[in-house]
């Protein structure tokens, strides 16, 4: 009993202490979007768009629909866990010992995308960037989506547009 146990526990004890890493993986090019210098939105005479981006649920629509050509800088701090039963917490940058649904985004990072069917790309806890198609703008953290259900935590997200238009719709 204690040998079949342990040959049950060992496997999984390393997945744990590896955080399920593997090879890394190069990210696709993404079309929808380029990443910019942070200093190239100024947002001293912006609004911001305040939202909480919570660790336990996948994408979650900003309300911001954005335009082709529209800049956009992405500002979070707070505190999530896609582990807190083993005291593993991170902000938005997440852990490399996190398992991820994005295999070229650092796990428990704050990740976006751009329309429905985008190409996620990193956040972390700040991110300028040009939107080069129209679209609602999504976050999540980078869990494996089917994990989800025991994280803790959220983000608050200021998001800042150069033109945005806000969206009732939201899911």
């Amino acid at each position: 009993m204690c040998k079949a146990l342990f040959a049950i526990l060992l496997p999984a004890l390393a997945l744990i202490l590896t955080g399920c890493s593997g090879t890394p993986v190069k990210p696709p090019k993404n079309n929808d979007i380029d990443i910019l210098a942070d200093n190239a939105l100024n947002i001293d005479t912006l609004p911001a768009k305040n939202i909480k981006v919570a660790a336990d649920k996948s994408w979650q629509s900003s309300g911001i629909l954005l335009d082709n050509g529209e800049h956009i800088k992405v500002k979070a701090t707070g505190k999530w866990s896609p582990a807190p039963l083993i005291f593993k917490w991170s902000g938005g940058v997440g852990n490399s010992f996190f398992g991820a649904e994005v295999p070229y985004i650092t796990g428990g990072a704050l990740m976006a995308k751009l329309g429905h069917d985008g190409i996620p790309f990193e956040i972390g806890i700040n991110k300028t960037f040009q939107a080069n198609d129209y679209g609602m703008l999504y976050l999540a953290m980078n869990d494996p989506f089917e994990w989800q259900y025991d994280n803790e935590g959220a983000l608050d997200v200021s998001i800042y547009t150069s033109n945005s238009k806000s969206s009732d719709t939201s899911t």
